[in-house]
């Protein structure tokens, strides 16, 4: 009579193991969910918040560090932010800072609101 070979009494259970981690891996949980990166909203809130904490202004040195933001995408971000008026380019010494205008700060007490009743449901935004 022949003996089996690991790989043989093994193969059925790797297998099994094998969809198992797939199925789970499908389904999103809740951690996943939580360690997913920034949405473009999120991200908006943060520079300004950011702005806010610096004592009402920052340059974009300190936001690029402090939003954690390449420097293309923090133009970016920042072009859009000053388009909407929801901040301002101030001189602060000789270099280029940025203000939050009353627009910006109203647009961050709406996402508060938006965060919280998307919080109360378990939905990430």
């Amino acid at each position: 009579m022949r003996s089996k070979r690991a790989s043989d009494i093994f193969a059925p259970l790797e297998k099994k193991m094998a969809e198992k981690e797939k199925a789970e891996m499908d389904v999103p949980s809740e951690l996943e969910f939580d360690d997913a990166r920034r949405s473009k909203l999120q991200i908006l809130v943060d520079i300004l918040k950011l702005i806010q904490r610096k004592g009402g202004y920052a340059k974009p040195t300190h936001i690029l560090y402090g939003a954690n933001l390449s420097h293309v995408r923090l133009t970016k971000y920042l072009n859009w932010l000053l388009m909407k008026k929801f901040i301002e380019e101030v001189d602060a010494g000789g270099h280029k800072a940025y203000r939050v205008t009353a627009k910006g700060f109203e647009f961050m007490r709406e996402f508060r609101k938006i965060s919280e009743f998307s919080e109360a449901f378990g939905i990430p935004i």
